[in-house]
């Protein structure tokens, strides 16, 4: 992978990551609903995690996907695995997730992106 395209992946990332920390900390609502209005961002963050961050990004985000999806009788995906674990977490449980996944934000992204 040539350096242009990785570095635009890291900034992606950063990007959708930055608006994480925004949506956690400053928009309306309890923690659970706050982490609810920010499943598909943190999916884009799974997805786009620079790979030498992959293996600490996963302790934070497994913990977010430690229920199965919730499947009607009839096939139909109801809650993924992300939002069925976030709505059967104590709001404590959930600030403490969104300490780590700040943490992570400053120890990890902010500081590769100022050495990059």
């Amino acid at each position: 992978m040539n350096y242009q395209l990785l570095q635009a992946m890291n900034n992606y990332c950063h990007e959708k990551y930055f608006k994480l920390i925004i949506i956690l900390s400053t928009h309306k609502g309890n923690i659970r609903e706050r982490f609810l209005q920010s499943e598909e961002l943190l999916q884009l963050i799974n997805s786009s995690m620079p790979k030498h961050l992959q293996s600490d990004w996963e302790l934070i985000f497994r913990n977010l996907q430690s229920k199965p999806a919730f499947i009607s009788d009839s096939g139909k995906i109801n809650y993924s695995s992300l939002e069925n674990t976030i709505r059967s977490k104590k709001h404590l449980s959930l600030s403490m997730v969104a300490s780590d996944l700040v943490s992570f934000y400053f120890d990890n992204l902010l500081n590769s992106n100022r050495n990059d």
